[in-house]
């Protein structure tokens, strides 16, 4: 299981100072403390090397800049603002990290709540942990290079999200069904599990439905789903 304690340090710390993501939220969740951070960075100015990059030029605060991301009005417009953050987050600007992960957030919300039917029996033992580690998740991938030439970089960081929470959540069904013994759960029976989202999913959801009910032999569902 990915337990992400905490995510986000003071962006600036004094010079010299290693910054490290921790993620720490007691009495709030993730989001909440992410936006209560952003009020404050929201009022600074943009940094000066940022204004050679076109969609960035006539923007003068942080705030109209993750405005500007989120535009539904003109969505190809958002996104190549979007994309102009995310180069300056890859190439190792911090703040445009913090900037992109802002933008990002609704997506990030979103995607968390998807998976929300996961907590409690599957990898996540609250909506706190799963909350967290699709925080924590998304800051890795902003750090990651997009494809040459991607044209809306939200939807690939979506994408690249849902794919990793759900291999989170795959990892977490071998590991529990690899156990000495499938017995029925009481408290969370098969007929109340979250629907799978792939085709492997649903097979392994009916391989150990095949092993509770006595259809298949535990050894046979562990060969199929080794």
């Amino acid at each position: 299981k990915s337990q992400v304690a905490g995510l986000w340090q003071p962006l600036w710390q004094p010079p010299g100072q290693p910054r490290a993501f921790s993620v720490r939220g007691v009495g709030s969740t993730v989001y909440d403390l992410l936006d209560a951070e952003w009020r404050t960075l929201a009022r600074r100015p943009v940094p000066q090397a940022w204004r050679s990059r076109s969609p960035l030029a006539s923007l003068t605060r942080l705030g109209p800049v993750v405005e500007a991301c989120r535009d539904r009005t003109d969505p190809a417009a958002g996104n190549r603002t979007l994309g102009a953050v995310l180069a300056l987050a890859t190439g190792g600007d911090p703040l445009a990290a913090r900037v992109a992960l802002q933008a990002v957030l609704p997506l990030v919300v979103s995607t968390a709540a998807g998976l929300a039917g996961y907590v409690g029996w599957g990898p996540w033992t609250s909506r706190t942990d799963l909350d967290g580690e699709a925080a924590g998740t998304m800051v890795e991938l902003i750090g990651a290079p997009l494809p040459p030439g991607a044209l809306w970089p939200a939807a690939v960081l979506g994408s690249r999200l849902r794919d990793r929470l759900r291999t989170t959540v795959r990892r977490h069904r071998r590991q529990h069904q690899r156990e000495p013994v499938l017995v029925a759960d009481t408290a969370h029976p098969p007929s109340d599990l979250h629907e799978a989202y792939s085709a492997a999913e649903r097979l392994a959801q009916f391989v150990v439905d095949a092993a509770r009910g006595g259809d298949i032999s535990l050894t046979a569902a562990q060969t199929v789903l080794a």
